[in-house]
């Protein structure tokens, strides 16, 4: 995907990092937005906003703006998608930045990543990272699972652990 310049972004917004909000600056048309916060919310919760004919997500704008090049992927460390202070935005890859997701809606064991096993009566874990599978069972408890789980990813990738969420 082709980003615009940081010289534009710069040109077309200014950046407040300690509140997060982007502005729109030196408009020639509508120029009573000049000055005002852009994005608009969608249902995923990220913000966008247009910026020539493409859409970008407020956050990658934010980020570029701020350190002057554009991430692979850019983690809101919080988890919270419409906070994009620059003290919640980080840099990663789109692999970490997995490894911080929320919790599917039908986690039944309050852990991400592990679950019951029926046949087998015991707890057990998995995650992907760069396209390979990582899977263990045989765990008494969902937390045996987890810290199981933690503790793996930690020897895998030191980095990795900063991005784990329960």
């Amino acid at each position: 995907m082709s980003h615009p310049s940081i010289e534009d972004i710069r040109k077309n917004f200014t950046y407040d990092a300690e509140t997060g909000i982007l502005y729109a600056a030196n408009r020639t048309r509508r120029t009573d937005l000049n000055g005002k916060p852009v994005g608009c919310q969608h249902g995923n919760g990220y913000l966008d906003v247009r910026l020539g004919k493409k859409l970008y997500y407020v956050h990658r704008i934010c980020f570029a703006h701020y350190y002057g090049y554009w991430p692979e992927a850019v983690d809101h460390i919080n988890g919270n998608r419409a906070d994009n202070r620059i003290c919640n935005l980080r840099d990663t890859n789109k692999q970490l930045n997995g490894l911080n997701r929320g919790m599917d809606c039908d986690n039944s064991t309050g852990y991400k990543g592990v679950s019951y096993r029926k046949d087998t009566n015991n707890y057990m874990w998995q995650f992907v990272v760069e396209g390979k599978k990582y899977t263990k069972s045989g765990f008494a408890t969902a937390l045996d699972a987890y810290k199981h789980k933690v503790a793996f990813i930690n020897a895998l990738n030191s980095a990795a652990s900063e991005f784990l969420k329960p």
